[in-house]
């Protein structure tokens, strides 16, 4: 009775230790990074976890030394020689007797404690789980309270603000809606899916049959492209998911697609080695583009429109006129193409690869301006911001770099990802930078306000 009073006492007394805790703890993880925020969480919970085990370990070596003590009683030790003074069979009896009484005692006992943790577990738990809805509550406010938009020189201040674990399989592509209040994100579960850019909160999930490769959302922010596994391109209505059509065309998988500056003009590469423009409104062919001689695995369109970049596997860049289709320019690289970025005023195009570098192009000139070196891994994808004073490109080892375009030095090296990072994006508003992964989460960077 002493020890379950005890017992009871104790479990009191660590509660209102916990809640006395948890009245402190809204304010001081709201100050806390994502990770800081997780480590105090777990300092909170891992104790309770530990008093949980080693009472289940009480339990169990008490019945196994019950059994064991009664196994003895009956057959004799196996292996322990038999003292001097043997008592009697009576003598014996009440010895075991006491043994079993008091070894039931401590189990009744262990079984008192262990359901009396198993409250403090629920508990703790509601505690953990109010705390952990503040913590979300506070880095939401952090997000819709204040961003500075980043620029080339202040760039080094980009830090994350949300983890959003999005997807069930890795994410493809992201896109941000013209406005920025919006995002929204390709996976290879079969899912497309728009989120809230403030919150981070999801507002939509379009399923499908077939694996989403990539992703656009149109400049009216009426309509949301992704290019499928299944060869085709798919539609949606971006306010309410619905599909408004599925272009046929690939024999391939498509790996890109981009809509043109006004909207009216959708393009498409594929693994068959061909590009083509669609009439997003009646989603009839327009033209297919030719000249490749690998997959193309990359497009942009030029801020004007007039222009269409493509990247290849074959270790080429192609610009066309998109009025006509023709092939205006080649640009020749020495790896692959992954990725593909216009700068805001069209003078820059910037590409990259099979490489740990960013290379910049004069568009007219046709010429390699400039190559970022300083990643340490293997670049995917890249983006400008809106100003065109920074470029951002994410690699295979997880990593963000931002660079100084005007000087051509890296900014700022930023890790979060456990995967590689296979789509970056700027908000039009010019405050958020959107990296997605092949470890299916999102993560969201930007500038605070107030630090």
């Amino acid at each position: 009775m002493k020890a379950r009073i005890w017992l009871c006492g104790f479990s009191i007394t660590v509660l209102l230790v916990l809640i006395l805790l948890s009245l402190t703890l809204d304010e001081s993880l709201a100050q806390l990074d994502p990770t800081q925020q997780m480590l105090t969480i777990q300092a909170i919970v891992n104790p309770r976890l530990t008093l949980t085990a080693q009472s289940l370990a009480f339990q169990t070596a008490t019945k196994a030394a019950v059994l064991t003590g009664t196994a003895q009683l009956v057959t004799g030790p196996s292996s322990t020689p038999p003292p001097t003074n043997t008592p009697g069979p009576t003598q014996a009896k009440q010895t075991m007797d006491a043994f079993v009484h008091s070894n039931f005692t401590r189990t009744a006992q262990s079984d008192y404690g262990l359901t009396s943790t198993a409250n403090f577990q629920t508990t703790a738990s509601a505690i953990m789980n109010q705390d952990l809805t503040a913590t979300r509550t506070a880095i939401e406010a952090n997000l819709t309270r204040g961003l500075v938009p980043i620029t080339g020189v202040n760039g080094k201040l980009v830090r994350q603000l949300l983890i959003i674990q999005a997807h069930n399989g890795a994410i493809s592509g992201v896109a941000f809606s013209p406005d920025g209040a919006r995002f929204v994100s390709a996976n290879l579960d079969n899912t497309v899916r728009v989120w809230n850019a403030q919150t981070g909160k999801p507002i939509n999930v379009i399923p499908g049959l077939t694996k989403r490769l990539s992703v656009a959302y149109s400049p009216d922010a009426k309509d949301i492209a992704a290019g499928s596994s299944d060869n085709t391109v798919r539609v949606w209505d971006a306010a309410t998911g619905a599909e408004i059509g599925v272009l046929h065309g690939h024999t391939d998988a498509v790996l890109s697609v981009a809509f043109s500056a006004d909207g009216k003009t959708l393009a498409s590469g594929s693994a068959d080695n061909t590009i083509r423009l669609w009439d997003i409104k009646t989603g009839t062919p327009l033209a297919t583009l030719r000249g490749h001689h690998g997959v193309v695995s990359a497009l942009a369109f030029s801020p004007d429109g007039m222009r269409l970049a493509s990247g290849s596997d074959d270790a080429t860049i192609i610009l066309w006129e998109t009025s006509s289709g023709v092939q205006l320019n080649t640009l020749h690289q020495l790896q692959h193409i992954g990725g593909l970025a216009f700068s805001p005023d069209g003078k820059l195009l910037a590409s990259a690869g099979n490489a740990q570098a960013v290379s910049v192009w004069d568009v007219n000139a046709g010429t390699l301006k400039e190559s970022f070196q300083g990643q340490p891994g293997i670049i995917n994808s890249m983006a400008f911001n809106m100003d065109g004073s920074v470029l951002a490109s994410g690699a295979d080892d997880g990593t963000l770099a931002l660079w100084d375009v005007q000087k051509g030095a890296l900014l700022t090296l930023l890790k979060g990802h456990k995967g590689r990072v296979t789509s970056v994006a700027f908000s039009p508003d010019k405050v958020r930078l959107l990296s997605a992964s092949d470890d299916q989460t999102l993560l969201i960077w930007g500038i605070p306000a107030t630090p």
